[in-house]
């Protein structure tokens, strides 16, 4: 990608409201909107728990049953 298509993203971005930049020049860094957080936090609520996808728990199952 080329440092104007980055850049114009970004800008793209910002101004819909999705990141919110930090700082000047090269030091400008970008972090996630409010709206965006809270869209990620419900995407997130609803999916389902962590631990029916954890290959470890198989494992831990199997050394220590009962565990």
């Amino acid at each position: 990608m080329s440092d104007l298509t980055a850049s114009r993203d970004l800008k793209a971005m910002v101004d819909a409201g999705v990141l919110e930049p930090q700082g000047q020049g090269r030091g400008r860094v970008y972090s996630g909107s409010d709206e965006l957080r809270r869209t990620w936090a419900e995407v997130r609520a609803s999916r389902p728990p962590k631990s029916e996808d954890d290959p470890y728990v198989t494992v831990t199952q199997d050394r220590f049953p009962g565990f």
